[in-house]
């Protein structure tokens, strides 16, 4: 009787365990565009149809793919008109598949209608002395949210925090969503100048829209993803069992050779390394994303230098299943069976990748 119980917990757990090791994607679509391949972050949203909207900061436009591929149509051009952009940063496509893009300098939303996607209106943005606009959702059909960020400057050389404002038609900032700290930066102070680096290994936060206009936020050294919704209201959290893995000691002693070298910005370095502010251990992931099952695919560092541990968790924090992903790959959609990312190549030049995902029932 026990060997036949300790058979079948074996079986169960081979079973178990083979269920959290099917997961494939399997790449199935590049879009390498050289008209595309900018070193500015692309920004990636993907319709119903399956068709791939691009921010091409480095034109101003925003370009729409077939899900074959095939560039259809460009939407906005450069310029300070309607539904033109200056310095085109973040894109949103809402539910009923109206396109937002989100112009900092010119302090504006433009918003496109389908399908012709000519512009349907402009939100000229309240400034905010002193802030940066970053980013654009909406999460439900009252206009749109932008998060500000804080300029870092000689009179104000610390981090502040981002804040997610609810905006209204005519563009005045209405009720504060969240706040929340920005990735993790070095703010060098030097008489006149001012200075700022990423740290190296240091957190980042990102925030995400998921199925039902929920708002997903984590901290990339925190096991933790917050979920509220779409009025800023605190649903619950999301915690991950995780293992710490520290920082090759080579990666730091090559820091350290270049913060004492001649090279341009080893000055910086040598201060950083300093203030002794770089972690002894990476992040427990570098980036993470909501599917339409609300699922959350996260991009964990394990000891292998080249590809992350993708793994896929429920709302509770249970593993559902997890594969391999090169980690110079970001995936910024999943729905519908597949996964949209942006892979940076030599010289950090973009492409977009679709991947078939094989292996994940739904739930």
């Amino acid at each position: 009787m026990n060997v036949f119980i300790t058979k079948l917990f074996i079986l169960f757990l081979g079973i178990t365990i083979s269920s959290r090791e099917n997961l494939t994607l399997k790449r199935d679509l590049v879009i390498d565009d050289v008209r595309i391949s900018s070193t500015l972050d692309l920004e990636v949203q993907v319709d119903a149809k399956g068709q791939i909207y691009i921010a091409n900061k480095d034109q101003n436009s925003i370009w729409l793919y077939t899900s074959g591929g095939i560039l259809k149509k460009r939407i906005s051009r450069s310029g300070q008109g309607p539904g033109e952009f200056n310095n085109l940063g973040d894109i949103y496509l809402d539910q009923n598949g109206m396109l937002y893009g989100l112009d900092g300098n010119l302090s504006k939303v433009a918003i496109f209608s389908p399908p012709s996607y000519k512009i349907r209106k402009e939100i000229i943005i309240q400034p905010v002395t002193g802030q940066s606009m970053q980013k654009v959702i909406a999460p439900e059909s009252s206009c749109c949210m932008i998060t500000f960020f804080p300029y870092i400057t000689l009179r104000h050389p610390k981090q502040g925090k981002n804040w997610l404002y609810q905006i209204n038609e005519k563009g005045n900032r209405q009720d504060t969503v969240l706040s929340y700290f920005d990735d993790q930066m070095f703010v060098y102070k030097q008489q006149d100048n001012i200075s700022t680096l990423e740290v190296p290994f240091g957190y980042k936060t990102f925030l995400k829209v998921g199925p039902e206009g929920k708002i997903y936020l984590g901290k990339t050294d925190e096991s933790q993803i917050r979920i509220f919704n779409k009025h800023g209201d605190f649903i619950k959290k999301m915690t991950i069992q995780h293992k710490s893995i520290p920082v090759p000691t080579k990666i730091l002693d090559k820091y350290r050779s270049f913060a004492y070298s001649d090279n341009r910005g080893a000055q910086i370095f040598k201060k950083l390394l300093e203030t002794d502010v770089i972690p002894n251990v990476k992040p427990i992931y570098d980036w993470f994303e909501v599917d339409d099952k609300q699922r959350i695919w996260m991009a964990v560092n394990t000891k292998d230098p080249q590809h992350y541990s993708v793994r896929i968790y429920n709302l509770k924090g249970e593993l559902i299943t997890k594969t391999e992903l090169s980690k110079a790959v970001e995936l910024k959609e999943i729905k519908d069976g597949y996964a949209y990312g942006v892979k940076k190549g030599e010289k950090g030049l973009q492409s977009v990748v679709r991947y078939n995902i094989n292996g994940l029932n739904g739930e």
